[in-house]
């Protein structure tokens, strides 16, 4: 574990002292439970970069479907658009 500053309003403070004192659950616990409880939540896309060559190409993947069917949403852009 490696130690970080942060800077808490002074409202927060004041809950997290007062959960405190009837919990017996530390202020740097109830903030290292809610810090770990939200990074496990929080979902991120990341591109893979490996075979990109820049550009729109960068996002090849991105879209992920619940169905292992094959799709092709640009295709049907393409279709809407020039009437095919």
């Amino acid at each position: 574990m490696k130690r970080y500053q942060v800077y808490l309003n002074s409202k927060s403070v004041s809950v997290l002292d007062d959960f405190e004192d009837i919990s017996e659950i530390s202020r740097s616990a109830v903030i290292r439970m809610t810090v770990n409880s939200l990074s496990q939540n929080l979902k991120i896309i990341i591109p893979e970069k490996e075979n990109s060559s820049g550009g729109l190409d960068e996002i090849i993947g991105i879209i992920k479907t619940k169905s292992k069917k094959a799709t092709n949403i640009s295709q049907r852009v393409d279709d809407i658009y020039y009437g095919k």
